[in-house]
């Protein structure tokens, strides 16, 4: 069972704790920004019926979120997203698309989990649906499940989807974060690990 990176102990959970990492979020005008134009882009464009709307929610998202997709990789992965009909899914917050996103097989035969940026990209679309699942993301869980024992998992950036929006929610009741949506609390986590790990 893979440890958590923190040396320094981790603020207790708790709505005050979101509520001050929010804060601290909106003063930084490039995330802010990038935010903004990523919700004009899909307010215009909100499905993915369309291969070239498609491809421009994938290159802004992966620009704006370093989500790890290759440059050459971009429209591959468009094509792949319009082949599998995913609107009902996101609308029903199905996360068994998000893994379905992430396995893609490319035209030269090539074969890869884009775990994160399938999650990204659910998430922009239905952000009280998804979770984002990152590296920061699952250095906070692991922390504190090694804490308190709000969940008993493995390592979140190899399970399946399911099991990892299972264990957010598990961190949300368990800290009594339910008035907060995921976006917000993949937020909080994610301004936690900058200040404890990176030293923002």
């Amino acid at each position: 069972m893979a440890k958590s990176k923190f040396t320094t102990p981790l603020p207790k959970p708790s709505p005050a704790q979101v509520k001050e990492c929010l804060k601290y979020w909106e003063t930084e005008s490039q995330f802010v920004a990038q935010e903004k134009a990523l919700n004009l882009i899909l307010t215009e464009y909100p499905h993915n019926t369309n291969e070239q709307e498609i491809l421009l929610k994938v290159s802004v998202l992966n620009s704006f979120y370093s989500a790890g997709l290759m440059n050459n990789r971009l429209h591959e992965m468009a094509k792949h997203i319009l082949s599998l009909k995913i609107d009902e899914a996101l609308l029903e917050g199905d996360g068994s698309i998000v893994d379905e996103i992430a396995d893609i097989t490319y035209e030269d035969g090539t074969s890869t989990n884009q775990k994160s940026f399938a999650s990204k990209y659910c998430a922009i679309h239905q952000n009280d649906k998804f979770a984002i699942r990152d590296g920061l993301v699952c250095d906070v869980l692991r922390y504190f499940r090694d804490t308190d024992g709000f969940a008993t998992f493995g390592d979140p950036t190899k399970c399946s989807y399911v099991k990892f929006k299972e264990i957010v929610e598990q961190f949300i009741d368990f800290y009594g974060l339910g008035k907060f949506n995921f976006r917000q609390v993949d937020r909080y986590m994610w301004v936690l690990a900058k200040r404890y790990l990176l030293k923002i």
